[in-house]
């Protein structure tokens, strides 16, 4: 892992700019973020699995935890979660994150077969040698879930491959979330599969350049 992301904290595209969760005041995080957690797109499509919350959101205080989680786990350095704006109004838009998983066919399988409740342990780390694989969450509200807005969130964290030396990232795509998928589709994702036949609902992309472990 080069570090040059972390480092750098805040990037952008043409039409989306990335800030830190730990660079705006809470209370200006909680006033954004619980309105985007409030967002039905958002809840029904928001990828909690093996998380130790649900993020159905009912108000500020559990905004603020967290809120707090996030930042904690950025200072740890466990995993990295950006808030996203619309450069255009400026408006936020949701929150990206990109966190480290074992592997990509089996770690999945566990989690999707685990008992409500319970937890598949992940002793990764993304800056550790050897965490070759990610998870990416795209916590988009409504006005934004559409094909072009993915694209340019899929575009943006094509980084994370060199930044984090990941062999492979993964995203999850409901199977009624067309415009999401399209966007998968369109930037080489396929759905992700095992012996058994396809790991719904989760899409892979590997590397396009091996990565090598300094």
């Amino acid at each position: 892992m080069n570090g040059n992301l972390i480092e750098r904290k805040r990037f952008s595209s043409r039409h989306l700019r990335f800030i830190p969760i730990g660079e705006i005041p809470e209370e200006k995080a909680v006033n954004v973020l619980q309105v985007c957690y409030g967002d039905r797109y958002l809840q029904m499509q928001i990828d909690d699995h093996n998380c130790e919350t649900n993020f159905k959101i009912q108000n500020r205080d559990e905004m603020a935890r967290c809120i707090r989680e996030w930042r904690r786990a950025w200072a740890d350095r466990r995993y990295f979660r950006w808030i996203v704006e619309a450069r255009d109004e400026p408006r936020t838009i949701g929150t990206i994150e990109i966190a480290s998983i074992p592997d990509t066919n089996r770690y999945i399988d566990r989690v999707l077969a685990k008992e409500s409740g319970t937890f598949v342990e992940n002793p990764t780390h993304l800056l550790e040698r050897g965490a070759h694989h990610g998870v990416l969450r795209l916590d988009i509200i409504s006005d934004y879930a559409y094909e072009v807005t993915f694209d340019a969130l899929l575009h943006a964290a094509d980084r994370f491959f060199a930044d984090f030396q990941l062999a492979k990232i993964v995203v999850q795509c409901l199977s009624n979330d067309e415009e999401r998928k399209k966007a998968l589709n369109k930037d080489n994702y396929r759905p992700l599969r095992n012996r058994e036949g396809c790991l719904a609902p989760y899409f892979v992309k590997t590397a396009q350049h091996k990565v090598t472990v300094n």
